[in-house]
């Protein structure tokens, strides 16, 4: 899926950002009901769509990742998928980043609450 039938189904992003590896990462605003909206960031990558990510602080009902939602408690992503094989400080966006690898899925902590899902094509993106 490349970035243009992506704008043709989702329509003009909120933000755009070339990435320096080629890719291009188109972020909509997601659950306009909810304040602040979190947003969703599709990137592609030679035609191929190779990450999604959810950021924010809380969703609506129906929108989770093996039963976990934007909001939920740390403790609620080791219940799920136990203890992160790659844990670091992030600063720069949030509190703490949790990867899973082998497993191409991490997780943003603020305030020990998920404020990004993400998921990706490839564990190292």
């Amino acid at each position: 899926m490349d970035a243009t039938l992506i704008e043709e189904s989702w329509g003009e992003p909120w933000q755009q950002v070339s990435q320096g590896d080629s890719s291009v990462s188109l972020a909509y605003l997601f659950d306009a009901d909810v304040e602040p909206p979190p947003y969703i960031v599709l990137t592609v990558r030679q035609d191929t769509l190779v990450a999604i990510q959810l950021t924010g602080t809380g969703m609506h009902e129906g929108y989770d990742f093996s039963s976990i939602r934007l909001g939920d408690p740390a403790s609620e992503v080791l219940r799920v998928l136990g203890t992160p094989t790659v844990t670091r400080d992030a600063a720069a966006v949030s509190d703490e980043f949790w990867g899973y690898a082998p497993f191409p899925i991490s997780f943003e902590l603020i305030d020990d609450k998920v404020y990004s899902m993400r998921i990706s094509l490839y564990a190292d993106l």
